[in-house]
């Protein structure tokens, strides 16, 4: 299961996550499955602050973690899943205008053949916590960020 969201947030909702990924609170040596493949993370201790701006959006769902990372040049994911302590769904939302030709996309296997997302401002997609999945390394020096919100559908 793969579903895509446009126009997520509203205008000000959005600008507030923006303000809150501008914070000088990223840190380099975040890693998903393998430490050699390192990427930036955003203080978690901050993130916390994520999840009053998504909650509505999903009320069929508690918000059991949320963490933000980033990438620049060189810097691609490991291959994982999200699936463990109960999370059966991820939903990955990207605040930034980001080009197809910058790449950094996410690419999530639920067949053979990967669905792949290119980041763009003010869109997510939400998916099965245990499907496969990782983000490209970017093509452009700019810093590609992502507010990944790991979820537990509510019975």
């Amino acid at each position: 299961m793969v579903k895509f969201y446009h126009d997520v947030l509203d205008r000000g909702t959005l600008l507030q996550v923006r303000k809150l990924l501008d914070q000088p609170c990223w840190g380099y040596g975040y890693w998903s499955t393998n430490k050699e493949q390192v990427i930036w993370g955003f203080d978690p201790s901050q993130t916390k602050k994520f999840i009053p701006l998504f909650e509505n959006i999903f009320s069929d769902f508690d918000i059991v973690n949320v963490h933000s990372n980033g990438q620049t040049i060189g810097q691609q994911a490991s291959l994982h899943t999200d699936d463990a302590n109960g999370v059966t769904h991820t939903f990955v939302f990207f605040p930034d205008e980001w080009q197809y030709t910058d790449g950094g996309r996410l690419h999530i296997f639920n067949s053979d053949v990967p669905t792949v997302v290119t980041p763009s401002a003010n869109f997510g997609v939400l998916f099965s916590a245990d499907l496969r999945h990782y983000a490209e390394a970017p093509t452009t020096n700019r810093l590609r960020r992502s507010v990944g919100l790991k979820m537990k559908k509510i019975q």
